[in-house]
């Protein structure tokens, strides 16, 4: 109907890209966003089937209800394994991102925290507490100074170093982000206060110690 059309024009349906990490993702947004717009199912099979790789379309095609086509989805792409070996890759190649280290940090407490969820998401976030491969990956990513504060971060209170590491790292993402908003700010004022000196014409410095005053030339000469 008119509500049904008015709905998906505000919020276009999810895609999927078959990527098996992402799928859970995609169902639970769809599920929220589409199958609540209350459309028969043969429209909402259809835009299921346009939103899907063209292989999975393909299976999809002649299904009547939602209920078997998340059946034939969830055969293809929601097995288990297949996405906890992914997520376990992606983490143990976690790769440092960032030109500064605070940007280094934020990314990475970002996706590590990403998917640490999905891991919960398929009850099996246990396994980062006991491989310590996932905990030296993080180690690895981390900048210099972080590295040496991690080594000095109290872990006594913790009955794995995982859950340590995780509290390190959102509070290093908190103290990275105050970091970066406080640079930025201060960048704009320096930048404010860069007002050229009226005797060289260049900025950077006041009048009195200009390079081209005599008597600054001399006092520097001198000492």
């Amino acid at each position: 109907g008119k509500a049904e059309q008015t709905f998906l024009k505000k919020c276009d349906p999810p895609k999927f890209d078959g990527d098996e990490v992402k799928y859970p993702d995609f169902k639970r947004k769809w599920i929220a966003n589409v199958s609540s717009a209350n459309l028969s199912a043969e429209s909402e099979l259809d835009r299921l089937a346009d939103n899907v790789p063209a292989k999975a379309a393909k299976m999809l095609f002649g299904e009547v209800s939602m209920g078997g086509a998340w059946a034939i989805l969830d055969k293809m792409y929601g097995n288990k394994t297949i996405i906890a070996n992914k997520l376990k890759t992606q983490l143990k190649g976690m790769k440092s991102t960032g030109k500064e280290d605070y940007d280094i940090v934020i990314n990475l407490a970002i996706d590590v925290k990403t998917i640490e969820k999905r891991l919960r998401e398929l009850n099996l976030e246990k396994m980062l507490k006991y491989d310590d491969e996932y905990l030296s990956a993080v180690f690895k990513a981390l900048p210099s100074n972080e590295k040496i504060r991690w080594l000095d971060f109290d872990k006594s209170g913790y009955e794995f170093e995982w859950d340590g590491m995780m509290i390190f790292l959102e509070e290093a993402r908190e103290k990275s982000t105050n970091t970066k908003v406080l640079l930025s700010c201060y960048g704009d004022q320096l930048e404010e206060k860069q007002v050229s000196c009226r005797k060289c014409g260049t900025s950077g410095h006041k009048r009195a110690s200009c390079p081209g005053n005599f008597n600054a030339v001399k006092a520097a000469v001198v000492d």
